[in-house]
């Protein structure tokens, strides 16, 4: 019960679980309870109610503290984060390209420059991502940065990728 705990805690700090799990926590303090009640004679089992114990409160002061922190805006709240979800790349503001790219980021890009095309597609996008690649490490080579901002303009109506060298720049 312990574990299923612990899961259900991890589960609500992560955003999952709406609720923290209450029900849960008042039945493990319950067994826990009727445990310590019982004359237990040998001292394994001693020994192993006063472990589970020590769990079983460890696991409650994590919890309030965590709990404590949220909603003191210490630590985000589990609510904010199960409504969050991932921010879209924009490729206007600029898209961050670094040695392992994102693959939304890549995508957000080739669907911005060659998805709106009415002449077609000129390339696809794993060859599209290889572009990317090369010319970013033409521009960490060229000015020691850690990664590259990929932004798309539009000069005269047509759709332009611009370059410049992330904020981890060296030069």
């Amino acid at each position: 019960m312990v574990q299923r705990l612990k899961i259900d805690f991890d589960r609500f700090f992560n955003g999952a679980l709406p609720t923290p799990p209450e029900s849960l926590r008042y039945k493990a303090f319950a067994e826990m309870r009727k445990l310590r009640s019982v004359h237990h004679k040998s001292a394994g089992i001693r020994f192993r109610v006063n472990s589970l114990e020590a769990k079983l409160n460890s696991l409650n002061e994590l919890f309030n503290r965590r709990l404590r922190d949220a909603e003191m805006g210490l630590r985000p709240q589990a609510a904010a984060l199960a409504g969050r979800r991932r921010p879209v790349e924009d490729p206007y503001d600029g898209v961050v390209i670094d040695k392992e790219p994102d693959p939304s980021a890549v995508e957000a890009l080739y669907s911005e420059l060659y998805g709106k095309s009415k002449r077609g597609k000129k390339t696809d996008l794993e060859s599209f991502r290889g572009f990317l690649l090369s010319q970013a490490e033409a521009i960490r080579d060229k000015t020691g940065c850690d990664d590259v901002v990929f932004r798309v303009t539009s000069k005269d109506g047509k759709l332009k990728l611009k370059a410049k060298p992330g904020e981890g720049s060296a030069g």
